[in-house]
């Protein structure tokens, strides 16, 4: 629960510029694997960091929380995590951008603690382009 909450504060730093606390949040390996609401499928830290990173660049403030979060240990050391994410973006090419999306977050808890190794979520059609 903890690993989700500093996810989705790294989430939110992410919209308003800073990369450190999403950097922080990963693990940093080539299995890791991101969804976003692109369409996309981006495989390997230095793929998803990329996504990251421009996304950063773009600024679009405002905040995204996870409501109805559920948790299961899939394993002692993997948790699967579903909730969904609702916010706002007001800063985005279009203008204001509305968010109510399902998300999927998957953490392995290694030598460095809990650390996300996949983040999915549904389509934004705003964003597929």
């Amino acid at each position: 629960e903890d690993a989700n909450k500093a996810f989705y504060a790294s989430l939110n730093a992410m919209f308003a510029g800073d990369m450190a606390p999403m950097d922080a949040i990963w693990e940093h390996s080539p299995d890791v694997t991101y969804l976003p609401p692109t369409g996309k499928r981006l495989a390997g830290w230095k793929a998803v960091r990329e996504s990251w990173q421009k996304q950063a660049k773009m600024k679009m403030g405002g905040k995204v929380e996870a409501k109805d979060v559920r948790v299961v240990m899939a394993a002692p050391t993997v948790a699967v995590v579903t909730a969904t994410e609702v916010g706002e973006n007001p800063n985005t090419p279009d203008g204001p951008m509305k968010v109510s999306i399902r998300a999927t977050n998957i953490y392995r808890r290694g030598n460095l603690g809990w650390k996300m190794i996949h983040h999915h979520t549904d389509l934004l059609p705003e964003l597929v382009k």
